[in-house]
């Protein structure tokens, strides 16, 4: 059961972790390699054991896998949802076990023969069509959709503290999720990078996707209580509330001068296009303007562009240029693509791309 190992090492370890939490209330640790190992273990001797007592045809082999691979699609379809039902997957198991004793009467009616002189092929043929449509199957009715995998997977390497590569987790992607935004607002603050990479990622939502709910308790990992216990604050409501209010109100209170806060506070503000009140802000903290983060250099500038009263402390003359081709491009009547697509080739990772087009 080669399938059966990768199947569970490489695609299903996050996914399992966070099923072992849910059945065992969080009493236990599901380990991948080992998890992967037994688990395929049992399966093949299951395998083995209904080889020995199915009398099948040789044609009809691949039968005997049957019971395994039906184990192993309810193991990685279970629902996650803590309300709720799944019952599509039980229904699939349900058909195939008519199909399957169908087969086995079919198997019986029609036994091998000494006559038989067919290829080696003609016994080989069915046997991998059976194994490869239930692969197919096990496949397709896992929990392999997205954004749910790369939330799980992101929990898990948050867990073990591999932020990075927690960052890298769907970068490219445009699936997007409450719970993914906040865990990757999250990684981005334990790594100082915030206000370097936000950008870099689709965000739609504005700052209302940036923290967890208090109530988002899913997850193997407590991403609540480890962001507002960074923050040193938490809202009182656990299902919804305004995360600028909140984030200003903390702020307000806040005598230790948090920069976890801090920056939670700015982004907030960047995200929703509120660039007066983030110069405000910014400029109460007398950051050099050498060591303003990139997404920060990139909003004063647009905001300069804005308002000719201001007078901006970045003076970084490529950066300039980069906005002003920014503007060229996103103004180029002649060039038939939409504004958008334009600007996505060369500043998709840019506040400004975020500013107008989000």
């Amino acid at each position: 059961m080669f399938f059966s190992f990768l199947y569970l090492y490489v695609l299903q370890p996050s996914f399992l972790c966070q099923l072992q939490f849910q059945l065992s209330a969080g009493q236990t640790h599901y380990v991948p390699l080992v998890g992967a190992l037994l688990i395929t273990l049992l399966l093949t001797l299951l395998g083995m054991l209904m080889h020995r007592i199915l009398p099948l045809p040789v044609r009809m082999q691949s039968l005997a896998w049957f019971p395994s691979c039906c184990l192993l699609m309810l193991l990685t379809c279970w629902p996650l949802t803590s309300t709720g039902s799944n019952t599509r997957p039980l229904l699939w198991i349900a058909l195939l076990a008519v199909i399957f004793v169908l087969s086995l009467f079919v198997g019986h009616a029609y036994p091998d023969t000494s006559s038989d002189r067919a290829p080696f092929i003609a016994y080989l043929s069915p046997n991998l069509i059976v194994l490869s449509l239930l692969f197919l199957l096990i496949g397709r009715m896992g929990n392999t959709a997205t954004p749910l995998q790369y939330e799980l997977r992101m929990a898990r390497l948050i867990d073990e503290g591999r932020y990075e590569d927690a960052l890298r987790v769907g970068e490219h992607s445009q699936q997007m999720s409450r719970r993914l935004t906040s865990m990757r607002c999250y990684a981005l603050c334990e790594t100082g990078q915030m206000g370097d990479r936000l950008f870099h990622y689709t965000l739609q939502g504005g700052s209302q996707q940036m923290l967890p709910l208090v109530s988002d308790t899913l997850l193997f990992v407590d991403l609540p209580s480890r962001v507002y216990h960074r923050m040193g604050y938490v809202p009182r409501e656990a299902d919804s509330f305004s995360v600028v209010q909140f984030l200003e109100k903390a702020s307000q209170v806040d005598t230790l001068g948090s920069p976890v806060l801090r920056t939670y506070l700015l982004c907030a503000h960047l995200l929703d296009h509120r660039l007066p009140r983030f110069v405000q802000l910014l400029a109460e903290d007398s950051i050099p303007a050498a060591s303003l983060p990139e997404h920060y250099r990139e909003a004063l500038v647009l905001y300069a562009s804005q308002d000719s009263t201001f007078e901006s402390p970045v003076a970084d003359t490529r950066l300039q240029a980069d906005f002003d081709r920014f503007l060229q491009t996103m103004n180029a009547d002649a060039d038939p693509l939409l504004p958008e697509d334009r600007c996505r080739r060369d500043f998709a990772n840019t506040y400004w791309y975020y500013y107008f087009f989000r």
